[in-house]
């Protein structure tokens, strides 16, 4: 499924730019807002933190086990049993974080511009191109990250000169509400554990020793970005607004006077979206396919990742409401800033001891 195929340093940063501006950011403001008021925006720190630390051991475990792929180091490093159990739990994050991903595209598609069309009709060519290019290999989808990050570039500047003149700071206010910060703090720690797939597309990373500075400033400068368009949408909307909204970036491009040939931007903006979708949410699933095929030993079975992929599409038939999605990241939020702690504990003690039986081995 690709894994044997190598990706430079540079694409793998342009991968964790692209990572947080799919579906799991977008919705991402308004839990943060909601209940806290401003400073609720502070509450995505321990997001960024649970990112960087993925991060940290991840280049830990790559640099200890460059024989291993991610899946096979799991059962050497806790044992068989533990080790299934434990790359089957990352397939199925992976999967959940390709569900999001794709369903909320889908959901902008359908409540955004096409509300006629059948939902159906949004979901299959979405789930088909993803599922194609994922099955192509992470090479495919790396040489798609320029395209991305250029289409979101174009994005950000065109939602931030277009609303920065209705911009009011005393919308800010008040700064803080009566909120809850630890329901805010999991949907930030379950957003960044997107950078779970990481350990998946490590072993393909081209002189993967030089590149976790630059990750890191990558994964900032995302949350930086993150940042200041809640801020701006808080500036242009208020806090009372923004309980309401959920796709920012269309309702602040919706602000935009370009002329009479362009009536409708937010068309636009989603324009410029979907190469990110593309590249997140089939990074999302080929992660899954690859894991899924390692752990059954199998080789490149293409029956198998179209198996995945349609009951993937068939589990966001069921999810056809936004209402859905929501409640989908309320259950799943918990579980999984639960689970990360346990999990990279359990990578990082199970590399230092496989590191310590080498190291017996040599002597």
């Amino acid at each position: 499924m690709g894994s044997s195929k190598q990706i430079s340093g540079g694409e793998v940063i342009q991968i964790i730019l692209l990572l947080q501006q799919g579906g799991l950011f977008w919705m991402l403001p308004v839990m943060l807002i909601h209940t806290n008021g401003t400073v609720g925006l502070v509450s995505c720190i321990p997001g960024l933190a649970a990112g960087i630390l993925i991060l940290l051991v991840c280049t830990f475990w790559r640099k200890h086990c460059e024989e291993l792929t991610f899946p096979q180091s799991l059962e050497k490093l806790l044992g068989k049993p533990i080790g299934k159990m434990a790359g089957t739990l990352f397939v199925c994050l992976y999967l959940l974080f390709a569900l999001i991903c794709l369903g909320c595209f889908i959901e902008v598609l359908h409540t955004q511009l096409l509300p006629e069309t059948p939902r159906a009709l949004l979901l299959l060519p979405v789930f088909i191109l993803a599922g194609w290019l994922s099955r192509n290999g992470l090479e495919d989808i790396a040489r798609m990250t320029p395209c991305a990050v250029l289409a979101y570039i174009l994005l950000i500047a065109l939602v931030f000169t277009g609303a920065i003149g209705s911009f009011m700071p005393e919308q800010l206010l008040p700064l803080q509400k009566n909120g809850d910060f630890l329901q805010p703090m999991l949907y930030g720690i379950f957003s960044y554990s997107s950078f779970l797939v990481l350990f998946m597309v490590y072993p393909s990373i081209r002189q993967s020793e030089n590149c976790f500075n630059k990750m890191v400033l990558a994964a900032a400068g995302s949350a930086a970005v993150f940042f200041l368009l809640t801020l701006l949408a808080l500036g242009v909307f208020g806090q009372q607004s923004m309980g309401g909204l959920v796709w920012l970036p269309l309702e602040l491009a919706r602000m935009i006077q370009v002329s009479s040939f362009l009536e409708r931007t937010e068309a636009l903006v989603t324009v410029f979206w979907i190469p990110t979708v593309l590249v997140t949410g089939s990074l999302f699933l080929w992660a899954a396919s690859e894991s899924l095929h390692q752990l059954l030993d199998k080789k490149k079975n293409w029956w198998l990742h179209w198996i995945m992929v349609l009951l993937t599409a068939m589990i966001c038939i069921k999810l056809n409401r936004l209402v859905w999605l929501f409640r989908l990241e309320q259950f799943a939020a918990p579980i999984v800033a639960v689970l990360l702690p346990v999990l990279l504990t359990l990578i990082f003690a199970g590399t230092v001891l496989y590191l310590r039986r080498k190291e017996v081995d040599r002597l």
